[in-house]
């Protein structure tokens, strides 16, 4: 298959990763255009972008006036795209050679994605090559599903199944009018597979790697705010209606999850603003959050120094292809 897929790019201050991520999308033969949406940078995004193209007709730089935040600004790409199929590309990320002739090999579909390399260090990151192993199973991902590798439980081994990034049939999103929710800023991947799953998606996953992810290890202080969360919270609530009985136990965890997350965060920011006293006097009334906060200084503790993961590990394609 030839020219049939749309990369939409949204991008903000990404001077520094943006020409290895268009570079990566225009050697697919499978690519018939690049949309980079430059969300109103401060650094040399849009010039970066520029070079990378290196004068390829396929490339689309376009530029949002104001900071409208990623889903807005894959939003207009992939209204303004004409191929058959979207693939969403971050800024900091790259495609692996022959991704999309991989996916496409896969029959019956709406949506097709793959493993995803999440690393931490720049020159890894550049030479990494996945090894053979774990090459060749393909899972199909219902709701329940895809809904319970996201959920925050000691019971079951989180994949952040959210992060996975399909390529999608541009007919399916069109026809249900589906589309990233303009507000969020954190969650919005996740928001748009619980939808279209919810409306008969086919989705189907590969174990092999074909995406690899720049893994920024940001301090615990300056991870999504409140608000962010809160909206996050208020789109998986917003789901309710649209999801089947066989939903609702999963459901009921992510919303626990989130509401937890959010008494973290509004524990941190009451003791960065008003000091620790005050930080401590706030943990009565939210009690997971010092148990989160104690969580969270040991995983930044162990994970001193650069890493790598895979999105999903064996462990976790053994349950999806189950």
């Amino acid at each position: 298959m030839r020219k049939a897929v749309s990369v939409v790019i949204a991008a903000f201050d990404a001077g520094q990763t943006i020409a290895a991520c268009v570079a990566s999308a225009l050697a697919e033969p499978e690519t018939g255009e690049v949309i980079v949406v430059d969300d109103c940078s401060r650094d040399d995004t849009v010039a970066a972008a520029e070079r990378a193209g290196g004068g390829d007709p396929r490339l689309q730089v376009v530029r949002q006036d104001i900071n409208r935040g990623p889903s807005a600004a894959r939003n207009r790409a992939i209204d303004a795209a004409t191929m058959p199929y979207v693939a969403v590309l971050d800024a900091d990320d790259r495609f692996l050679p022959g991704r999309f002739a991989r996916l496409f090999g896969t029959t019956d579909w709406d949506f097709c994605a793959d493993n995803i390399a999440f690393l931490t260090d720049r020159a890894a990151f550049a030479s990494f090559a996945p090894g053979a192993k774990g090459q060749g199973r393909v899972a199909t991902l219902d709701l329940e599903t895809f809904m319970m590798g996201n959920r925050n439980s000691k019971a079951v081994e989180r994949s952040e199944l959210g992060f996975l990034k399909p390529v999608m049939r541009r007919e399916f999103l069109d026809t249900h009018g589906l589309r990233y929710a303009a507000n969020c800023r954190l969650g919005e991947d996740f928001l748009l597979y619980c939808r279209a799953l919810a409306r008969g998606a086919r989705f189907r996953v590969h174990e092999a790697c074909g995406y690899v992810a720049y893994e920024r290890r940001d301090s615990l202080s300056g991870k999504h705010g409140v608000e962010d969360l809160r909206h996050f919270l208020n789109g998986i609530e917003a789901l309710e209606p649209e999801l089947p009985p066989s939903a609702a136990g999963p459901f009921r965890s992510l919303q626990d999850s989130l509401r937890k997350k959010i008494d973290l965060r509004e524990v941190l920011d009451i003791r960065s603003e008003h000091g620790l006293a005050r930080g401590v006097m706030a943990l009565g009334t939210r009690p997971t959050a010092l148990r989160d906060i104690l969580r969270d200084k040991l995983r930044s503790r162990e994970e001193n120094g650069p890493r790598s993961r895979m999105l999903m590990p064996p462990c976790t394609f053994d349950r999806l292809a189950a």
